[in-house]
């Protein structure tokens, strides 16, 4: 739904958009959360994927 808003937006006002998500819990088994430590082990990954990304596109 945010994603949404901010790409109406953004084509409204013609700016550049991009949105990077990431998740590592799991809602997967009903009777039992698993937090999987936030993808804590994923995070440095994640950013330096995302900021290869917004190289690659300039």
């Amino acid at each position: 739904m945010e994603c949404a808003a901010l790409v109406a937006c953004c084509r409204k006002r013609g700016a550049k958009f991009g949105q990077f998500l990431f998740t590592a819990d799991s809602l997967a088994n009903v009777h039992e959360y698993d937090a999987r430590s936030f993808g804590t082990g994923s995070h440095e990954k994640a950013l330096l994927l995302g900021l290869d990304a917004l190289r690659d596109y300039n």
